[in-house]
């Protein structure tokens, strides 16, 4: 075992380069979901911790308990003998509970592996205390957490290998059965070049082990931009499934009989630039992984993690704050009161699911990036069909069943809570939340077949947005001449589409005309609600109507990008309503309809106000004014959305008990995640400031915003005044209309 460093790293050199080779032999591996695996009831798991309350060892066993969870993972370093970590790894064992403990030095051993014979030492001791006294008790033990992010770890290739090799010494005597190496995300060059080392070494792992995260693709079943960058992504479908498979391959490879992922989650920290409601999305994402990865023989078992934690965990530990080692490396201990503990939505779709799926086959697996994905599983007593779509579509449940396999007694429809879902069934879709349809046995259960699944058209013309909500359904518009949706109430009648299309809402009666141009913008009164609603009438003139060709209309732009916005927490008006015409749309008028903000005024009025010298604006002082638009503009951008026209007169404000609420209208160029640039918005809303009031608006919006992400900003808006300047006079140089 005593090799040189130079040597280690000669013959990692070697390895990594053999991983590269077999990158062309990956490639090929399917990418789509199987049939006809047995879920069986050890394929799921959690991370979990205690800390020096004596409760929390409680709290954990009873919620293991009510979510019938019986494997569990258990993150130890030395300091956990002879403390709590200590105290809680045997009342798991005394429960009776399945437990992989995953051991790792400290982080400065761990950097000097290999290096300094104290930290050699003092590895070894800790390895030989844990195994004399739980290598026999526990069902494996882990070495190797994410030795691939030495930041986290503090592993360097050559200290992981060796801190490996000592591993597979001291367990020897217990025969303890040893999993490794851990990597972190979808690198398998790593796994590769490790699990070769091993192999060559006479000492392969029990469990081949990797933290498959896909949280960088957002959503589970889509292609991973990020492994062979954004341009790949489509064409080498590097998906769930697929990167399972790849794993699965180079176990097989290097005669590991089995392969685990150790963690998996998402972040709400992450989940809430996406959306307003981040735990709620953070149950789907659970749910879409898990019915994933169950159609997946190549996965022997699936850690979720942590258990606890206010960020990553299915239960939240009441604080904020997050450990300075990252959990997916060292889930080490749980913070916050267990008087403050709460479960989030995540835990109790993770126990819906899992319990639902434990004993079942696996029948059919479909899935999709922008279809309907759809799976069918199985035991003695009933059938369950999943399904759900990308996030933003939406498509009719009667496209894929018969009204009366639904209706009755025939099916029960339910949530990602397993709670029945009592809506009426034509206003029911197939969303992003997965709907789960279950049969009892022996009453037949339709099974739609995969062509069935992947001709299903979503609801609206293709890449309408949609956005799930308890008190609205999206309804599609199917018109001889016209095309699009309408966002319509529960409760609300199918004559509400047809109010909404524009030969209806063009004969009512006009409350107030608010711009009759380019564009016409104007105020009705909403057909069946006690509200008023702004109509937008698109007109393409000119060249625009063949560039129109190439794009979406722009009634369709702005009912994706307010969609997406409410998805994200950047307030605009609910849009109710789009139509085009259903040929060549562009060259032809359409309507955006939205709900009507009433007594909104812009910013363009407190801007003026401030320019006539006022200090206060409604009772309000400019300072507060200009924070809060300044925070409101941050936020959107923190969201991934550039405005591209953010005039002032392009932000209305309303007051509800002297409290201002922010929004943002006239969308259609607004752009989401792709070419992000925010000093496109800031030098348009901060034109008609002064300097000193820019000074101070930029200054409040880089408390929220990122300070690099303006760069020379002032340069930027001294060339933007220019260029109007030098604009407005060549325009009152040439001739004018009429004239």
């Amino acid at each position: 075992m005593n090799i040189s460093p130079s040597r280690r790293r000669a013959q990692l050199l070697q390895d990594f380069g053999h991983a590269l080779l077999q990158i062309p032999g990956w490639l090929p591996l399917p990418h789509d979901k199987g049939a006809g695996r047995h879920i069986g009831r050890d394929l799921f798991g959690v991370n979990v911790a205690s800390s020096d309350d004596p409760r929390c060892d409680d709290y954990v066993v009873n919620h293991l308990r009510q979510a019938g969870i019986q494997h569990v993972r258990l993150s130890l370093d030395d300091t956990a003998l002879d403390s709590y970590p200590q105290r809680f790894l045997d009342r798991l064992l005394d429960e009776g509970f399945d437990v992989m403990v995953s051991l790792l030095p400290a982080f400065s051993d761990a950097q000097r592996l290999n290096l300094d014979a104290s930290a050699t030492q003092s590895w070894r001791r800790f390895l030989n205390t844990f195994l004399a006294a739980y290598g026999q008790r526990v069902s494996l033990v882990e070495i190797g957490n994410t030795p691939n992010r030495p930041k986290w770890s503090g592993y360097t290739p050559t200290g992981y290998l060796t801190a490996w090799e000592i591993a597979v010494e001291e367990a020897q005597p217990y025969a303890t059965p040893l999993a490794g190496p851990n990597i972190s995300d979808f690198e398998p060059v790593f796994n590769t070049s490790y699990l070769r080392r091993m192999q060559l070494k006479g000492a392969s792992p029990t469990v081949h082990t990797d933290n498959l995260f896909v949280e960088r693709a957002v959503q589970p079943e889509q292609y991973d931009p990020s492994a062979f960058g954004k341009l790949f992504a489509k064409p080498l479908k590097l998906n769930l499934a697929k990167k399972i498979n790849i794993f699965s391959a180079i176990s097989s490879r290097y005669g590991v009989e089995r392969t685990f992922c150790t963690y998996t989650c998402w972040t709400s920290k992450r989940l809430s630039r996406w959306s307003v409601f981040p735990e709620a999305k953070g149950a789907d994402y659970l749910v879409r992984y898990l019915v994933i990865c169950c159609t997946n023989p190549g996965l022997d078992r699936i850690y979720w993690g942590p258990l606890i934690d206010s960020r990553d965990g299915l239960i939240d530990c009441g604080t904020k704050d997050y450990p300075y080692i990252d959990n997916v490396t060292h889930y080490k201990s749980v913070r916050g009161e267990v008087t403050h503990f709460q479960p989030k939505p995540s835990f109790h779709a993770y126990a819906f699911i899992t319990n639902l799926l434990k004993g079942t086959i696996c029948l059919q697996g479909v899935g999709s990036t922008s279809g309907v994905n759809h799976y069918i599983f199985a035991d003695d007593k009933q059938v369950h069909h999943i399904l759900w779509s990308p996030d933003g579509l939406a498509h009719n449940l009667f496209d894929l069943y018969p009204a009366a396999a639904l209706g009755g007694q025939r099916a029960q429809i339910r949530d990602v809570f397993g709670q029945a879902l009592t809506h009426p069934l034509e206003k029911i879709h197939i969303s992003e939340s997965p709907l789960i349809l279950t049969w009892t046995k022996p009453a037949g259960a339709p099974s739609p077949g995969p062509q069935q699944i992947r001709d299903c058209q979503p609801i609206g013309p293709r890449g309408t947005q949609h956005t799930p909500q308890d008190q609205f359904w999206t309804g599609g518009i199917d018109d001889p001449q016209w095309r699009g949706v309408a966002k319509i109430s529960i409760s609300g009648e199918e004559s509400w589409r047809q109010a909404l299309l524009p030969q209806h809402i063009n004969t009512r009666p006009v409350i107030k005309t608010l711009r009759d141009n380019r564009n016409k913008l104007w105020v009705v009164e909403h057909p069946f609600a006690d509200t008023r609603l702004v109509v937008k009438q698109n007109r393409a003139k000119g060249i625009k109507r063949l560039s129109y060709l190439f794009q979406d209309s722009k009634g369709k732009r702005h009912w994706n990008t307010a969609t997406i916005m409410l998805r994200r927490g950047v307030n605009t008006p609910e849009p109710i309503a789009y139509t085009e015409r259903k040929r060549f749309s562009g060259l032809y008028d359409n309507y955006y309809v939205a709900q009507h903000l009433e007594d909104a005024f812009s910013t363009r009025d407190l801007f003026t106000a401030f320019a006539l010298g006022e200090s206060t604006y409604r009772g309000i002082s400019k300072a507060d004014w200009l924070t809060q638009v300044a925070h409101f503009v941050a936020h959107m951008h923190q969201r991934r959305i550039t405005h591209r026209d953010l005039s002032s007169g392009n932000i209305l404000i309303t007051l509800d008990q002297d409290q201002p609420k922010i929004y943002v209208i006239d969308i259609g160029r607004a752009r989401v995640d792709a070419h992000f640039k925010p000093l496109l918005d800031i030098k348009r809303i901060c034109y008609k400031l002064s300097w000193a009031d820019r000074e101070f608006f930029v200054d409040q919006y880089l408390q929220i915003f990122s300070k690099k992400a303006l760069g020379n900003w002032r340069l930027a808006l001294h060339s933007y005044d220019w260029k109007l300047i030098i604009k407005r006079k060549i325009k009152s140089l040439l001739p004018k209309r009429g004239k």
